[in-house]
């Protein structure tokens, strides 16, 4: 029997908690349990911390007290209380309109743009979602999309309103606008969604081309996860206002104060591209925490109170880099203007007045340096600030702790701000200025006892760990030592005498016995190394080996089945199995290319039987009672044990069916075969430097010599191919490089 088979391995990804699921099935998908899952899929069941974690479970969003209604907008027969598909609403009003509190209201593919429903005066939302449920696509931003109706005026029409408790996840929210008159908050404010509060969820979704007469051209309050913002605008908040971001990317958006944000709480968010016409490019007022904030600008020139900061204005910034953010001529702060900085790095941002990285702020544990004015004049770091423990190129008389040395970036120019092994800003800060347990990279925020200057803290020379499990040996040159970023590491793999490498495995790949590695973050490399396995046979008889590979990796277990002809019956195994009796024998290769004999000899006579059983796929028999030969009309029970995750699938050769065990009468010489499946194990393998940098390395350990393709997915349908793997060894990694910084990910193996 040989079906599909299929190995998914579910991952789901946010800064504060990686949740990892695995699910092995057969010919189709097959449900192992029904648990909650982070993000769009429910609670997380279970936190990865920096190692992995597996679980034999598949994501389900539904919970058991709750009801499920769908939404298709092609659906040609809708029908109250749309629990079903055939029967699913055709717009998401009608669907919240029919569900309780709890409910969860699922959504397919398409551009959902008709309807509106006022909540508060007369301003118009495309969905009403006035019941804490969760709304939800099925197949993510790219598939579905609400859209409302702009510009801000009579006709607008806004795209979501969010009650207290409500969730939305996985939508494109695009072209909403707000009335410009009536109730300046509930009217006015947010293109995208208006929320009642931060409780309010708004999870992996996409707000772009919305506006709003007043606050939050994308979103106003509600807490938004995971979410990208583009080119939306405001008169204030032109991204968002008031609300509490993670993980989430803004670019694009405008306003006249807070291009991206005002008055918000950030935490890992990306602000890059953003500008308001008078102050705070990226942000105005409110909290960053491990932010980057790139490219953004106040392009006031009037030089009046309260305009500039091109990264950000009057905020309070922990842990944040600020690089390449500007103020027109006439304005001050082309990083941030006034508020308080606590171990941020503030480098090639540009303003007049000499105040290139910072103008009447409060700095502590900061980097200023490398700074313009817009004159192109160099070291016009900051202007009235007051500055303690920082690295900058003009000390002040008043401040303490600052030093003038360069910082000693791994390199600034391709953008990497982490500091050198020899850099004077480490430990060189004060701790008690440090906020937060993690740097903007998500790395140990102090190393070492004493926290260093700016938001990048150096971890310690990166590591590089070669490793085997037998047969030869791994050297790294040059030896390691305070290594930093893109050293070159060269790796070389020596076999013993009788083993070869067959391929590397983690950071290398490849068989080649030299390999050349960049340090670019702590690596380990595994070199496999393998050798000959030779069976020979005294006597009458063949021996069956599984798995067949010209080449075994050190520690593998060969199963070697001794065949008699009729007649025969296995006497020993002798060579390298001297003394072993049983079979099958589960040989384990740790020497050069041993020998194994299966010796064999005659039964002697009628009135006794010889019984052989061959197990096929991943799965073992036991004998009651154990032996070879038997007296003639024997009963001998068999009982097949498939290994974890696998089946037994039934008997072949001299029996048949699948009863388990099986009663066998020794009437004949018999060779019976017991099939099992065959399933890979699929893993993922990795860390939040590998997560970020390189992609995802997934690790399959399967029968040798099997292709395997591997599909992802972002929901668990629309899979798209990403390659091919042959599993030559006994296990194979794939890396998917474009698996990085994704809220979730599903994965497939299926054998070609």
């Amino acid at each position: 029997m040989k079906g599909r088979i299929e190995v998914v391995l579910a991952r789901f990804r946010d800064r504060e908690r990686y949740v990892w699921q695995f699910a092995a099935v057969g010919c189709k998908c097959r449900m192992l349990s029904t648990q909650a899952a982070g993000g769009a899929f429910g609670t997380a069941v279970r936190r990865w911390q920096r190692g992995l974690s597996i679980l034999a479970t598949i994501a389900s969003t539904i919970t058991v007290s709750a009801a499920v209604r769908y939404v298709d907008l092609n659906n040609a027969n809708p029908r109250q209380p749309y629990t079903n598909w055939t029967s699913a609403a055709t717009d998401i009003q009608s669907a919240v309109d029919a569900a309780d509190a709890g409910d969860q209201i699922v959504v397919t593919n398409g551009v959902y743009q008709t309807g509106g429903r006022v909540v508060y005066g007369a301003m118009s939302n495309r969905v009403a979602v006035t019941k804490p449920v969760t709304v939800q696509s099925a197949n993510g931003p790219e598939a579905t999309s609400i859209q409302g109706n702009s510009p801000p005026g009579n006709s607008a029409v806004r795209c979501v309103y969010l009650t207290d408790g409500a969730a939305l996840v996985g939508f494109t929210l695009t072209n909403g606008a707000t009335r410009s008159s009536g109730d300046a908050t509930r009217e006015q404010n947010a293109g995208g969604v208006w929320c009642e509060s931060t409780s309010a969820i708004i999870s992996n979704c996409t707000f772009t081309g919305n506006s709003a007469a007043n606050a939050g051209g994308a979103a106003y309050l509600g807490t938004l996860n995971n979410c990208t913002l583009s080119g939306n605008s405001a008169q204030v908040g032109g991204g968002a206002y008031g609300s509490g971001l993670s993980n989430c990317t803004l670019t694009g958006n405008s306003a006249n104060n807070g291009g991206a944000t005002f008055e918000g709480n950030l935490n890992n968010c990306a602000l890059t591209g953003n500008s308001a016409s008078k102050a705070g490019g990226g942000a105005y007022r409110g909290l960053l925490n491990n932010c980057t904030v790139t490219g953004n600008a106040s392009t006031s020139t009037g030089g009046s109170t309260g305009d500039g900061g091109g990264g950000a204005y009057n905020a309070k910034l922990n842990n944040c880099t600020l690089t390449g953010n500007t103020v027109a001529t006439g304005s001050e702060g082309g990083g941030a203007y006034s508020g308080t900085l606590n171990n941020c790095t503030l480098v090639g941002n540009r303003a007049s007045y000499g105040s290139g990285g910072a103008s009447h702020a409060n700095l502590y544990n900061c980097i200023l340096y490398y700074n313009n004015d817009n004159n192109g004049n160099q070291n016009a770091d900051y202007v009235a600030c007051s500055l303690y423990y920082c690295c900058t190129t003009t000390l002040g008389g008043m401040d303490t702790g600052n030093f003038t040395n360069a910082p000693l970036f791994v390199n600034q120019a391709g953008g990497d701000l982490r500091l050198k092994f020899n850099s004077p800003c480490i430990n060189a800060a004060n701790n008690a200025y440090a906020v937060g347990t993690t740097d903007v990279a998500g790395r140990p925020r102090i190393v070492a006892g004493t926290v260093d200057v700016g938001a990048c803290e150096y971890q310690g020379p990166y590591s590089l760990s070669g490793l085997t499990d037998g047969g030869g040996s791994v050297t790294i040159a040059p030896p390691m030592g305070d290594n930093f970023s893109n050293l070159q590491e060269v790796v070389t793999a020596t076999p013993a005498p009788g083993w070869t490498l067959l391929q590397w495995l983690g950071d290398a790949a490849g068989s080649n016995p030299v390999v050349n590695l960049s340090m670019t973050r702590n690596k380990s490399v595994r070199a496999m190394f393998g050798t000959l396995l030779n069976v020979t046979v005294v006597g009458s008889g063949s021996i069956v080996s599984s798995p067949v590979s010209p080449g075994y990796p050190y520690g593998s277990q060969v199963r070697l089945t001794a065949v008699p002809a009729t007649g025969n019956y296995l006497a020993f195994w002798a060579n390298a199995a001297a003394g072993q009796t049983n079979n099958p024998l589960s040989f384990t290769l740790t020497n050069a290319s041993p020998t194994v004999t299966a010796v064999f000899a005659s039964l002697g006579g009628t009135k006794t039987n010889a019984l052989t059983v061959i197990s096929d796929g991943r799965g073992q028999v036991t004998l009651t009672p154990p032996g070879n030969r038997f007296p003639l009309n024997t009963n001998v029970l068999l009982q097949a044990k498939p290994d974890a995750g696998q089946e037994f699938l039934g008997w072949s050769g001299a029996a048949s069916g699948s009863d388990n065990p099986l009663l066998v009468t020794m009437n004949s010489t018999k060779v019976i075969t017991a099939s099992f499946t065959k399933r890979p194990w699929l893993q993922g393998q990795g860390d939040p430097d590998l997560l970020s940098q390189d992609g995802f390395r997934l690790t399959l350990t399967g029968e040798f010599g099997v292709a395997y393709q591997i599909l992802g997915s972002a929901d668990l349908s629309g899979w798209a191919p990403l390659g091919t793997v042959t599993n030559d060894w006994g296990t194979v990694q794939f890396m998917d490089g474009a698996g990085t910084n994704v809220p979730q990910r599903f994965y497939r193996a299926m054998e070609e």
